[in-house]
This record gives structure tokens, C-alpha cells and sequence, in this order.
């Protein structure tokens, strides 16, 4: 009997001193290699995106409010009934970006020489000067000058660009305020992007 006992004694002696030991041993694997190579870190920098060119034709309407006692439409009705306060605008926009953001946007300076009354058989020459800022997007605003033969006025546009493929389709809507008139145009343009060279073009 006791050496039954003594036996048991010395078998759970044993189970305790080897657990502990058991536990100190590291886990398999968990060391890592000598020769491994470190981490290789990737770059997260931000891409930088080609910025829009929209310069192009602008085709568009004009309303004015106190349009039949504008200085500008009187010098140029003659002796002819008063002309309509509707009326059709054709043009050019000329831009030049004054900075470049890495994300594609840019701020704008831009000259958009028109004329109106096309179809009313008259010749209205309007010299806009814009000063503005696009986002990569096309969401575009500007304010400047409008220059007329007879007076002169403030220009606020808002706009945005439409793709359609490789073709851009700017469309704006600018208010104009004046000594003698309030206006409103609502004008589009198009232009082409060259697939191969990621350049913008008229043609």
C-alpha cells in the first residue's frame, strides 16, 4: 500500500515539474527565419491627373431683361421695330490655367469673345474676361468683365463638363449685371481629346 502510495507521489511530482516546462518551450514556427527579407512598402503617393482644357466653340442663348431699352441693342436696331429680348450667341473660349493642383484642378483665366443677334439680322460684338477655377471634374466657376461697344458689365458663370467617349461638352450659365440690364446665357461647347496622347484638341 504504500508503495502504491509513494508511487503516486512521485508520478504527480513528476506531472508538475514537466508542465511548467512544457509551457516555457516556444511555440513551432513562431520564430521568424534569419534570411527573410523585410516588408516591402508600397507607394500610396497620389497619382496626378491631367487637368481639363475646355477651350472651344460656344454656342448658346441670351435673354435680357430691359432688353428693347438697352443703349447696346438700340445702337444697333436702327430704325427697325424693337428687337427680341431672346437671341441666339455664337463664340471662342481662350484659357490659360495660372496654376495646376496635382489633382487636375486648376485655376483659369479666360477670354470668350462673342456675338449676338444673329438671327435678327444684327452684328452685337461681346468681349468676356473671366478669372476662375475648375475642379478635376469640370465643375467650373468664374466672375470677370464683359466689355460692349457702348458700355461694359460683370459676368458670374457656373458650369460643368459632359463626356461623351473622347468628346467634352462644357455647358455654363452666366449671369450678367449691368447699369442698364440684366441678362442671362445659357451656352455649350465641345472639343476633342486625343485618346493616344491624352492631349486635349478643337479638331
Amino acid at each position: 500500500m504504500k508503495k502504491t502510495i509513494n508511487g503516486l507521489l512521485m508520478l504527480s511530482a513528476l506531472i508538475f515539474w514537466a508542465a511548467p516546462t512544457q509551457a516555457q518551450e516556444p511555440p513551432v514556427n513562431q520564430e521568424a527565419p534569419i534570411d527573410q527579407e523585410p516588408p516591402i512598402i508600397k507607394d500610396v503617393t497620389t497619382p496626378i491627373v491631367e487637368p481639363l482644357n475646355l477651350s472651344g466653340p460656344r454656342i448658346g442663348i441670351s435673354f435680357a431683361d430691359g432688353y428693347n431699352v438697352h443703349p447696346l441693342f438700340e445702337v444697333f436696331a436702327g430704325e427697325e421695330e424693337a428687337p427680341s429680348p431672346l437671341t441666339t450667341v455664337f463664340g471662342w473660349q481662350f484659357e490659360h490655367r495660372y496654376f495646376t493642383a496635382p489633382d487636375g484642378s486648376a485655376g483659369l483665366i479666360e477670354v470668350i469673345p462673342m456675338v449676338a443677334g444673329f438671327e435678327q439680322g444684327r452684328f452685337i460684338p461681346l468681349m468676356n474676361f473671366l478669372v476662375g477655377y475648375r475642379s478635376a471634374s469640370g465643375v467650373e466657376f468664374g466672375i470677370g468683365p464683359q466689355i460692349n461697344p457702348v458700355g461694359s458689365g460683370v459676368v458670374i458663370a457656373l458650369g460643368n463638363n459632359y463626356t461623351n467617349g473622347y468628346v467634352n461638352f462644357p455647358v455654363n450659365l452666366a449671369v450678367v449685371t449691368g447699369k442698364d440690364t440684366f441678362r442671362v446665357a445659357l451656352t455649350c461647347g465641345f472639343n476633342v481629346r486625343n485618346k493616344k496622347s491624352n492631349a486635349f484638341s478643337i479638331f
